[in-house]
């Protein structure tokens, strides 16, 4: 069997202890919402009519026109880094990454900074899966699901 085949097949549920820390939550007009927590000390900038948050794990691009509100409060922090899109979301514990589609296939590649192509392919609407990276060779690696790239480091 393939890693894709793999990957396409391995449905994840992930029991976590969570707990509350600051963060920044973004809502935008059709009521989804984006957290990122303080502790990943997001900078926030406008660029070219859009709302800019860093992390060193991550870029989050919002329309302003789509922008509802955004404040900081209370989040559950798990302890690893959930972060998601318009398509669904991703997060990562250790060797595990996790990827929950949303109402619309998720696309999903997972790239080495060389440009080798490790896993590409779809998660079907509504569905949760993972994938190891257990076997791949320690480095920086690129996970794009569909509208955002995140950064990640095997080691």
């Amino acid at each position: 069997m393939n890693k894709l085949t793999s990957f396409i097949l391995l449905l994840a549920a992930v029991t976590i202890h969570a707990y509350a820390t600051k963060g920044l939550t973004i809502t935008t007009i059709d009521g989804q919402k984006q957290s990122i927590a303080l502790h990943d000390y997001p900078v926030i900038t406008m660029n070219g009519g859009n709302l800019v948050v860093k992390t060193k794990a991550a870029e989050f691009n919002f329309d302003l026109q789509k922008v509802d509100h955004f404040i900081y409060e209370d989040i559950e922090d798990s302890g690893i880094i959930p972060v998601a899109d318009d398509r669904g979301t991703f997060s990562q514990d250790g060797d595990m990454l996790y990827f929950k589609a949303g109402n619309t296939d998720m696309p999903v590649a997972i790239t080495s900074v060389g440009g080798i192509v490790m896993l590409r392919g779809k998660i079907p609407s509504g569905s949760t899966q993972a994938t190891s990276i257990k076997d791949y060779p320690s480095g920086v690696y690129l996970v794009s699901t569909g509208t955002v790239t995140y950064k990640i480091i095997k080691r």
